[in-house]
Parts: C-alpha cells; sequence; structure tokens
C-alpha cells in the first residue's frame, strides 16, 4: 500500500480582518492610469498631422496630381507596374534567389486597373448624359491604344512645360484629355475624389465600402505624399517606420525592421522587402528556438546577468 501525504489542517485566522473594494480599486486604478496617460500625452505627446487628402493635394499641388492621374490612365504610374497582388505584370515581382517570390505564388488578389480604378471610375460618377465630360469619356474609351499614348504625350509635354497653368491648361492634339483632367482636378479640390475613391463603383462593387487600398495606392504614385516625409525626418532613409513627426519617439518596436533598410542589400537592391522581411522572419525564428538551442540557452545562465538584476536577493541570501 501507498502512504497518502500528510495534510496539514486548516488553521482559522485570528487576526484582524479589513474591508477590501475590488471594484472600487479597479476604477481607481484606470482613473488614475487614465489621467496621467492623457497628461503625459499633452505634454510629451507628438505632434498629430492631419491624413493626406486628395482635396489637399490638388490644392497644394495641381500639377503634380494633374501629372499622377495622367501616369494612371495611361499606364505608367508604380501602381500601373507594381505587379502582383495588383496587376498580371510577374516580371515587377520581388524575389529572393532569382526564384523564390511570395508575390508570383499568391498572384493577383487584388486587381487594379489604374485607369479604370483610380481615374475612368470616379469620374463616371459625376458623368451626366450629352454633357463635356461624357462625351471626353466615351471618346477616350473608343480610341486605339497608340491614339490614347499620342495624347497623353501631347498633353504631358505641355504641363511639364507650364505646370502653373494646370488648372487651365489645353494644349493642341490632346483629344479629351483636358476635359477629363480639368475636372478630375476640380473634383479633387472639392473633396469628391476622396468619397469617390471608398464607395461602390462598378469595379468594386459591395456594400459599406471602406477599402482604401485604391485611394492609397494613387497617392503613393504622385509626389505629394512623399515630399510631406523629407521636412518631417520621416522619410525611409530617416528610420521613417520607426520614427515620428518631429524630435519625438516614434514606434520603437519597429527598429528591427527599419535597421535593415539603412543598410545594404535593403537599401539598395530592387528586392529590397522581401530581403527585410527574409532577415526579420530568421531572426524571428531564431529568437522563438532560444529555449531549445544548446548552448544559446544556456547564456544567461553563464553570463550571469540575473545575479545583476536581483543582487538585492543574492547579497541577503550569501549573508545568511
Amino acid at each position: 500500500m501507498t502512504s497518502r501525504p500528510s495534510v496539514r489542517p486548516v488553521e482559522d485566522w485570528e487576526g484582524p480582518y479589513r474591508s477590501y473594494d475590488l471594484l472600487k480599486e479597479i476604477v481607481v486604478a484606470f482613473v488614475v492610469m487614465g489621467v496621467l496617460a492623457l497628461a503625459l500625452a499633452v505634454l510629451f505627446g507628438a505632434p498629430q498631422r492631419g491624413a493626406v487628402t486628395f482635396r489637399e493635394w490638388a490644392v497644394q499641388d495641381p500639377g503634380g496630381f494633374l501629372a499622377t492621374t495622367l501616369a494612371e490612365l495611361d499606364g505608367t504610374s508604380d501602381t500601373a507596374q507594381y505587379g502582383p497582388p495588383y496587376t498580371d505584370n510577374p516580371d515587377a515581382a520581388q524575389s529572393l534567389f532569382g526564384f523564390f517570390s511570395p508575390q508570383r505564388i499568391a498572384g493577383v488578389t487584388i486587381p487594379i486597373n489604374s485607369a479604370q480604378d483610380l481615374v475612368l471610375d470616379p469620374l463616371g460618377r459625376f458623368v451626366t448624359d450629352g454633357s463635356a465630360l461624357a462625351n471626353a469619356v466615351d471618346e477616350y474609351r473608343a480610341a486605339t491604344p497608340d491614339q490614347r499614348l499620342q495624347w497623353a504625350n501631347g498633353y504631358s509635354t505641355a504641363l511639364a512645360a507650364n505646370p502653373s497653368e494646370a488648372a487651365t491648361l489645353s494644349p493642341e492634339g490632346a483629344g479629351p484629355l483636358p476635359t477629363m483632367l480639368q475636372t478630375m482636378l476640380s473634383l479633387a479640390q472639392s473633396g469628391a475624389v476622396d468619397a469617390a475613391l471608398l464607395d461602390e463603383t462598378p469595379s468594386h462593387p459591395g456594400f459599406f465600402v471602406m477599402d482604401y487600398t485604391r485611394s492609397q495606392l494613387f497617392l503613393a504614385d504622385g509626389d505629394y505624399f512623399a515630399s510631406l516625409g523629407d521636412p518631417a525626418g520621416v522619410a525611409g532613409d530617416e528610420w521613417g517606420m520607426a520614427a515620428t513627426v518631429g524630435n519625438w519617439p516614434g514606434q520603437i518596436w519597429l527598429i528591427p525592421v527599419a535597421l535593415w533598410y539603412q543598410i545594404p542589400p535593403g537599401s539598395t537592391s530592387g528586392n529590397g522587402d522581401i530581403i527585410v522581411l527574409a532577415i526579420v522572419g530568421v531572426l524571428g525564428i531564431g529568437l522563438a528556438l532560444v529555449p531549445y538551442l544548446p548552448g544559446v540557452r544556456d547564456l544567461p545562465k553563464r553570463l550571469g546577468i540575473y545575479r545583476l538584476i536581483w543582487r538585492r536577493h543574492y547579497r541577503t541570501s550569501n549573508r545568511t
């Protein structure tokens, strides 16, 4: 027979009792932390900049907005040539070792036709039968690719020569583009393009659509959004993803990612994104495997750093 372990009898508490309101303590703790967080945010918080909108862009830089809109139309923008997951251009996909490309494997999962989704669809929401805009859009849709390219080249040349006249530019040989682009500029300056790129369209049907993909790609294709990062000190070569506006601490947990963008090959290679992700992934897996790696897992014990952290405890234990 196995003997059962002896159980120490529970003794009645004979000391004093004191009432304790757990709910009250929780409420007080949350209130104190909330007030403290708010006060610290007011005193030391980083300045917040409002979201960049198409209205702001079109008002501040109408020439840049029209140049980007034209690039979306003629298929020369970064989005139009990006490759998976937006366009069917596998040659544009980043890869490791020349053959491993998650972009190609996944394929086009968020199809974007830059001309249709970023320009023609927003314009189409404001087309009325028989209007100059309707006639211009119909003419553009009916034209051949070569004719569209000829119009785009004519307008682009005139815009580059007269950026200050972007709002009224109407060069000869540009076909329906002046009407389309001037309307797009007017809509953007009124704030209508911001809403049009979020709302349901024939190319993006849905209910309560709140997909910012199209608007963010459009903004990223232009120079205006990028130009805001340099004076604020949050450009890519300034640890942008781990920084914040002004001389304030940023998202320090992103430093292990931002670090690799500052040095080659992350800073120089056309496959920089996938290289950085691969490095961070390998390091992350290594960190997760530390408890299972002989030698590495024993480093804390061998280095004795724990004795420094718990030095008060060890001073006390050594005396006894």
